[in-house]
This record gives C-alpha cells, sequence and structure tokens, in this order.
C-alpha cells in the first residue's frame, strides 16, 4: 500500500497483491470495506479498478474506501509498477474517477447489480478540507453513465461499472415499476 495524491487529493493506494496476502491495513478503522470487492481485486479481476483509502481530514487513522476506475479502461496493472516505483504521474489518472461499491437495483425491472457508481457527496477532499467542486464535475461529465443491463433503464444513480447480478437478489414483485410511469 502506498500513500499517492491524486488531482490533490491525498490517498493510500492499495495494490491487489496486498489484498490477496492479507497485508494489514495501515489506518485503525476504515469504513465500508465490501466483501464482494474484497474478493473480486484480490483476484486481479478487473484492470479498471484499483481500490484506495482516503483518510478522513479529521481522523486520520481512520479512511473511507473508494475504489479508483479507469473509464478507458485496462492500464492498472501498469500503474500498480509506476506506484510502486514511485514513477506515476498525474496524467496516469486523468481518466480516473473516484467510486463508491454499491449494490444497485432497478426499479423499472427489479434486478439488482454489483455496480460501482460515482457517490453522491464529493470525495476530491484536499488535505485543508476544502472540496474541488469543479474537479468533481469535470469527472462526472467524462464518465460514461450506464444503465440497466436487462431493460436498460435509468438506475438513478451515476453508474460506471457493472460487476454483474447480485445472486439470488431482486426486488420484491410489489416495489417493481413504481418509479417508472
Amino acid at each position: 500500500m502506498t500513500e499517492i495524491t491524486v488531482d490533490g487529493v491525498r490517498l493510500i493506494y492499495v495494490n491487489p497483491e496486498c489484498i490477496a496476502a492479507g497485508m494489514p491495513w495501515p489506518v485503525r478503522e476504515i469504513t465500508d470495506l465490501e466483501p464482494f470487492m474484497l474478493d473480486r481485486l484480490a483476484t486481479g479481476a478487473d484492470d479498471d479498478v484499483r481500490m484506495v483509502l482516503r483518510p478522513r481530514f479529521r481522523a486520520p487513522d481512520s479512511a473511507d474506501v473508494y475504489y479508483l476506475y479507469w473509464s478507458e479502461g485496462g492500464r492498472a496493472r501498469d500503474i500498480d509498477v509506476r506506484v510502486t516505483q514511485g514513477g506515476y504521474t498525474g496524467t496516469d489518472f486523468t481518466n480516473a474517477v473516484l467510486t463508491i461499491y454499491q449494490a444497485t437495483f432497478c426499479t423499472k425491472c427489479g434486478y439488482v447489480w454489483h455496480t460501482l457508481i460515482i457517490p453522491p457527496d464529493n470525495p476530491y477532499l484536499d488535505d485543508r478540507g476544502v472540496f474541488n467542486h469543479e474537479l468533481f464535475r469535470t469527472k462526472i461529465v467524462q464518465s460514461k453513465i450506464l444503465t440497466c443491463p436487462t431493460c436498460h433503464a435509468s438506475l438513478r444513480q451515476l453508474v460506471v461499472k457493472i460487476f454483474g447480478q447480485v445472486e439470488g437478489e431482486r426486488l420484491p414483485d410489489c416495489m417493481i415499476g413504481m418509479w417508472h410511469g
């Protein structure tokens, strides 16, 4: 795990090998460690996603989990090496957006999906505690927002990656279509 600065935000870059090896976390408290994502990242299944920890501004021994997602795809293994060797640059992260994991449901067809979404709150907080709203807007605009793979309806979130359907999960029939005319 390596501390990096991306777009003015201090992050701890979590190389997949660190997850696979079960290395100890560099902070005492971490929110939202998702088993689905830990398993997926440990296997190296995705070359367009990496876990990062963002230390909390007022509690530096605590961190929130985010996932860097590269909209161009297929770059993370090369970036892993540059980060580990200290040779990364800002251009390595130009097309990356900070996301969070969420099981997202489609209100039209009822299926539930493993997804990465751009969080509704701004994750671009610098070391002074200032949010970079312009960067947040830019990252949203440069991202391709996905729809439900089954019925193509809006997922009502800024979904940028869908890993697949959540096994055995579906909205109850009485809720399907409630938010669609």
